[in-house]
């Protein structure tokens, strides 16, 4: 958890100033000194024993909530992306499926009965015709 420049939980030890935090040497117990500072060891010794320590406590505390807080944040909003990818992408799969079952699905029975109907009135066509031409045949024939 990044508080000003460095992180507050780790196996480091860590010194807070006025400015933000920084490394040092000694542990989480804040030992306030003139100069405005306290060292730290880890997040989970905090120590209120003075007003100053609670305070300081606090503002370590604060800062560190505040960055969990922003990367929660981030991590909902890549999940939402992350959701609206997966949505739209099931929609996509979802479309093809139905796409290819209405191919695949095609009514064999009822393709072959149009096809063998129209295939029947171009045969009686052509023998309409055939029959619509003999009767000039004959007329010319007659002529000959």
């Amino acid at each position: 958890i990044d508080v000003g420049t460095i992180d507050i939980a780790g196996v480091e030890t860590y010194k807070l100033d006025y400015n933000g935090v920084s490394t040092a040497t000694s542990g989480f117990n804040f030992n306030v000194a003139t100069g405005g500072n306290a060292n730290a060891k880890n997040l989970y010794a905090v120590s209120v024993l003075t007003n100053e320590q609670a305070e300081e406590s606090m503002l370590i505390v604060k800062k560190a909530l505040q960055r969990v807080d922003t990367i929660r944040a981030q991590i909902g909003a890549v999940m939402n992306n992350l959701q609206s990818i997966y949505d739209s992408q099931k929609v996509a799969l979802d479309n093809t499926r139905e796409a290819e079952n209405v191919i695949r699905n095609t009514d064999y029975a009822e393709e072959m009965t149009n096809f063998t109907k129209l295939q029947i009135k171009m045969q009686s066509s052509m023998a309409m015709l055939a029959q619509a031409n003999q009767l000039p045949q004959l007329v010319l024939q007659l002529l000959r």
